[in-house]
């Protein structure tokens, strides 16, 4: 049996994308809290911003390191930190939105990269 090994670099844009979801969703939710209470910046985030994050860095893997099954659990894991902290559990039906985009640009960036070698 062969042992898949998972590169640092995939590690590196994990916690890159870790960090921007507590980050971004803290900064929001200080931002609708003081300035502007009717604000849903939550929305703004969850819908456009981090699936197209997500997308961006599985992209970017999968150019340089091709597909790898991680990228399953990476949005998920990351997101599902969040959820139950800073958001509600309503919240988590979002995670499809992460998950499909990381899958699909790790897909493509993998197939980019295969088509660019031969």
């Amino acid at each position: 049996m062969e042992r898949t090994v998972i590169p640092r670099n995939t590690w590196a844009k994990a916690l890159i994308l870790l960090a921007a979801f507590w980050l971004l969703t803290l900064l929001a939710n200080a931002y609708s809290h003081y300035v502007d209470p009717y604000a849903k910046y939550q929305l703004y985030l969850l819908t456009f911003f981090f699936p197209l994050l997500s997308f961006g860095l599985a992209f970017w893997d999968g150019r340089q390191n091709g597909f790898h099954w991680i990228w399953f659990l990476i949005p998920i894991v990351c997101f599902t930190s969040i959820v139950f902290v800073l958001l509600n559990e309503s919240a988590l039906m979002f995670n499809l939105f992460m998950l499909i985009p990381a899958v699909v640009g790790s897909a493509l960036g993998g197939w980019l990269k295969k088509r660019q070698k031969g």
